[in-house]
């Protein structure tokens, strides 16, 4: 079962590329449901600015879905999952994340389908009918 998420609440694609985040997120732009998506090119900034959010008590701001790219520079995408079970349970149960990546290791997708906040794995390069879809099936009807 998938969780629904809301729309109004942004989302985040964490990804060292800027020619990826580029195309990711004129895909959920097109999408048509979602006004705020936030871009981070090291995964410690989307933590930073989680936590932030978690201090305000601003959960306007929190994300409900995170495009996770797994090879990045200083930390690795596992490594932010790690970090982000750190939160309270209560608001990273609601986070949806799709992993975005190039990798075709096999080690990296056996970790993925470990991983029970991993819901979907996307190889790169992303094509806009799968994150619409992706998309459609998350979101809370209202």
């Amino acid at each position: 079962m998938h969780k629904s998420i809301n729309p109004d609440n942004p989302v985040y694609i964490i990804d060292d590329s800027q020619i990826d985040t580029y195309i990711l997120r004129r895909f959920i732009m097109n999408h048509g449901q979602f006004k705020k998506v936030k871009e981070f090119e090291f995964a410690q900034q989307a933590l930073n600015s989680i936590n932030k959010n978690l201090q305000e008590n601003n959960f306007e701001d929190y994300p409900h879905i995170i495009f996770l790219d797994i090879n990045m520079p200083d930390m690795n995408g596992f490594e932010f999952l790690e970090k982000l079970e750190n939160f309270p349970e209560s608001l990273t149960e609601n986070i949806v994340v799709i992993i975005v990546s190039s990798s075709d290791d096999p080690y990296d997708l056996q970790i993925a389908k470990s991983q029970t906040s991993i819901k979907h794995y996307l190889k790169k390069p992303v094509v806009e009918s799968d994150v619409k879809s992706l998309l459609d099936n998350f979101i809370c009807v209202k």
